[in-house]
C-alpha cells in the first residue's frame, strides 16, 4: 500500500488538516513455500513496489483546490472499502 499527499493533512500537531491524499493498493507478493531465508528479498520486492506506486501517485497528482473544513458533525476521517481486485490510484478526503 502506497500513500500520497499525507504531509498536508497530517501536519505536525495533534490536529487533522482537510486536504487529499492518494492511496495505491498494489498487487500481492506471493510468499507461499518460501524459506524464511526469503525474507529479505521479499522485503525488497515490497520495497520496490512502493516505492513505484509512489513515483506514479507523485507524477499524477495534481494540485488540488483548498477545501472548505467539514461540517462539525462530520468524521473528521473517511473510510472507503474497494473490491479486492481494484488496484488504481484512489484520492481519499480527509
Amino acid at each position: 500500500v502506497a500513500i500520497h499527499g499525507t504531509g498536508t493533512v497530517l501536519p505536525p500537531g495533534p490536529r487533522l488538516r482537510p486536504g487529499r491524499v492518494q492511496v495505491m493498493v498494489g498487487e500481492p507478493i506471493p510468499t507461499a513455500g518460501l524459506p524464511a531465508a526469503a525474507r529479505d528479498e521479499v522485503a525488497r520486492q515490497a520495497e520496490a513496489a512502493v516505492t513505484a506506486m509512489l513515483a506514479r501517485l507523485a507524477s499524477s497528482a495534481a494540485p488540488s483546490p483548498a477545501l472548505a473544513p467539514p461540517p462539525a458533525a462530520t468524521p473528521a476521517v473517511a473510510a472507503t472499502t474497494l473490491p479486492a481486485d481494484d488496484r488504481g490510484p484512489r484520492e481519499v478526503v480527509v
